[in-house]
């Protein structure tokens, strides 16, 4: 997808992808969880998103739980940073989630021989390192394929 296209609608990049992410999120929640779906809530964040855009609560009180990055050009450490802070944040907020799916606009970078610090690898580790935390979370990315 040529992200430099994508059609905001006069609102900023970030808000129109979260915006995007929240609709595909709801239809999947309806698909995946059927009659299992209580309801399903996008959050506004002026004050602060408590670490998810938009969540679905499960008819055993269990929540899944989105997370949007605008990050069209890189991963960096520091965004991997943020990621893991909203992660953190959502669990403290909303202690039944016991799945979080981030969406970034973009598929990470691999090895390539250059290096051996890659998008791949910062995800992979903070995801590791999340789950050494969390057990009985499930944690996703959904990138852009």
């Amino acid at each position: 997808m040529n992200w430099t296209s994508f059609q905001t609608y006069n609102d900023a990049p970030t808000r129109a992808f979260e915006i995007l992410c929240n609709q595909l999120f709801e239809n999947w929640c309806k698909e995946e969880y059927k009659s299992k779906l209580l309801s399903f809530h996008v959050v506004n964040g002026a004050g602060g998103d408590g670490g998810v855009e938009s969540y679905a609560v499960l008819s055993d009180n269990k929540i899944v739980g989105l997370q949007a990055k605008w990050f069209p050009d890189s991963i960096t450490a520091n965004q991997i940073t943020q990621i893991k802070n909203s992660i953190q944040t959502a669990l403290k907020v909303r202690h039944t989630i016991t799945r979080y799916i981030v969406c970034v606009p973009r598929d990470l970078a691999s090895l390539t021989g250059k290096g051996e610090n890659t998008e791949d690898k910062r995800w992979n580790d903070m995801k590791l390192e999340m789950l050494k935390i969390y057990p009985d979370l499930t944690l996703e990315l959904w990138d852009e394929t």
